[in-house]
């Protein structure tokens, strides 16, 4: 995933199947749309990942928050 650093939007919805984004999203710092980011237990992507993805812009569904700790949230600094 994290040599997809020029990947601009990816669109999963429908994608049933994805239990979790996969591990070094955070690395995808052009991502300007993401149509879910899934939360998911153990290993892969948190939800302070999301801090590095600074050009999101639009809507976006977040599952899996049942995942989430407090440090975790506090890291994010979603607005």
């Amino acid at each position: 995933m994290e040599n997809l650093v020029n990947l601009h939007y990816l669109d999963i919805r429908g994608a049933y199947s994805i239990k979790r984004i996969p591990f070094r999203i955070d690395k995808l710092t052009n991502l300007q749309r993401l149509t879910d980011f899934i939360i998911g237990e153990g290993d892969g992507c948190h939800i302070r990942d999301l801090k590095y993805l600074s050009n999101l812009k639009g809507d976006f569904r977040l599952s899996g928050l049942e995942n989430v700790n407090g440090k975790d949230a506090g890291e994010a600094k979603l607005i």
